[in-house]
């Protein structure tokens, strides 16, 4: 089977990532004015209370299910008798997980209040537990993944600006948030046709699956400790209107923090095939661009959210969100961590197997989380939520990357990667400075933003090219042959 091209797959991964960046940036600022903080503190609150429910569905098959498939993709019959496997094994979850998702709905007082909202939101649960998002992972067809998920963001924008006019249009934005999701699902999940028989004749095997579905599963529970966690927790701790600010401060981290981490998503599939070939140059040689390539593009991006907060909240929220500007600067720190460690749990241990001590770190970095977040949340809210993420996410890092150079073959790797890691800390100070002078002089907010990140873009590139980067020099000459092409 051919391969795809690995650098056409970055790019639509990241095309993909753009759209998800650019399509809040026009609909978080509309519906937050609109809404204000206690009506966008509902929502959330609501979703990511049915966002567990959607995780049990799911069972955690996505990183496992991508795995095994871009192993055996090759092998129709085989893909087709392990897709059967995976849709039964779903069917079963999404079955169990209503059920204690009704359940909670009568047994749990807080949610009297929410429960139209998640309601609406359970519609997440049946279509993320069948969408085969898996399938077209592994058979990396990241230009249809881009292309439906761009068709259906802006079928949502229209329903957006259409149906949510007043603060109490919190219904219509909570079906404006599923459209993009659920159709996407259901897409998948129709054309899933293409690639495998479902109508499989053969004898199941679903015991042999439990086991790593299983660990996947416990690694996804942790992993959204700290992703929705804190808004569960804001909610029944706080008040509306500190998960308003929490989600104001997180939404534009997330944002930067999704363009990033759009390059490492075309890696597991690759990284498992090389590692089923037993081709350790080409995924050593991969592992050590990637992170060179994460930590070069991560400093920066979180510099400058650090510097640009309150401009930022000023623009995208108004005034009414400004307490959430503290907490969006301790969690700009988020960016650089969670990239690193994207990469290192979630694509390279995986690729050879080692999910285990990938679950062990998020166990011990939701444990962290939870206790932090029950201290600090009654102290300083939203804030509070946000270095109690910051300390987890850390710890998560730390384990993983101590893992890594003590148990796998890396010599290569390390010394590479921290060359570059120096490069990129040197050049993030020296650009620092100019974005902290340009809005020492700047006083409008556009030309603070327009500025900072063109005099901050310039300074760090060309720091990078007096330090004659490695990283830098292979985009440079890549661009050059293309443009000679």
């Amino acid at each position: 089977m051919e391969q795809k091209s690995l650098k056409k797959n970055a790019f639509f991964s990241f095309i993909k990532a753009f759209m998800d960046f650019v399509f809040p940036v026009i609909t978080f600022p509309y519906a937050s004015r609109i809404l204000a903080p206690d009506g966008i503190g509902q929502v959330n609150f609501s979703n990511s209370i049915t966002f567990y429910f959607a995780m049990l569905a799911g069972l955690g098959v996505g990183t496992y299910a991508t795995r095994e498939a871009a192993r055996i993709k090759e092998d129709r019959n085989a893909l087709n008798k392990f897709s059967k496997e995976i849709l039964v094994l779903n069917l079963i979850s999404t079955c169990v997980s209503y059920f204690l998702f009704a359940l909670s709905l009568v047994v749990v007082p807080k949610f009297k209040a929410y429960r139209v909202l998640m309601i609406l939101s359970s519609s997440t649960i049946i279509f993320r537990a069948l969408s085969f998002s898996w399938l077209y992972n592994a058979f990396e067809e990241f230009k249809l993944i881009t292309l439906r998920t761009s068709v259906f963001q802006l079928l949502s924008l229209g329903f957006l600006f259409v149906f949510v006019r007043t603060p109490d249009d919190l219904i219509p934005y909570m079906i404006f948030g599923l459209i993009a999701p659920v159709g996407c699902n259901a897409f998948n999940l129709i054309y899933a046709r293409k690639y495998v028989r479902l109508n499989y004749k053969g004898r199941l095997e679903l015991k042999k699956h439990l086991k790593p579905v299983f660990i996947f599963f416990a690694m996804a529970f942790v992993t959204s400790i700290y992703e929705t966690l804190d808004s569960s927790m804001l909610g029944f701790l706080s008040n509306d209107a500190e998960v308003g600010y929490y989600s104001a401060a997180i939404k534009i981290n997330r944002m930067v923090l999704m363009l990033i981490t759009s390059l490492a998503g075309v890696l597991l599939p690759r990284l498992s095939y090389y590692s089923e070939k037993n081709d350790g140059e080409k995924f050593y040689n991969l592992v050590k661009k990637s992170l060179s390539m994460n930590f070069l593009i991560a400093l920066p991006c979180a510099a400058g959210i650090f510097f640009l907060s309150e401009p930022l909240m000023l623009l995208f929220c108004g005034e009414k969100y400004l307490p959430a500007v503290p907490a969006m600067r301790v969690m700009s720190f988020i960016i650089i961590i969670i990239s690193a460690h994207t990469i290192l749990g979630a694509q390279v241990l995986p690729a050879v197997k080692k999910e285990k001590t990938v679950f062990i770190s998020h166990a011990l970095g939701a444990v962290i989380n939870i206790v932090c977040n029950s201290f600090l949340i009654l102290r300083l809210g939203c804030l509070g939520a946000g270095i109690a993420s910051v300390l987890a996410e850390f710890f998560i890092l730390v384990f993983q990357a101590v893992f890594f150079v003590r148990h796998m073959p890396c010599r290569d790797v390390i010394p590479y990667v921290i060359r570059n890691m120096l490069h990129a800390v040197l050049a993030t100070a020296v650009m620092s400075l100019a974005v902290a002078a340009v809005l020492f002089f700047t006083q409008n907010i556009m030309l603070k933003i327009l500025l900072s990140t063109l005099c901050g873009a310039l300074t760090y590139g060309l720091v990078l090219f007096i330090l004659r980067n490695g990283c830098l020099s292979d985009v440079l000459m890549t661009f050059k042959r293309k443009v000679k092409k």
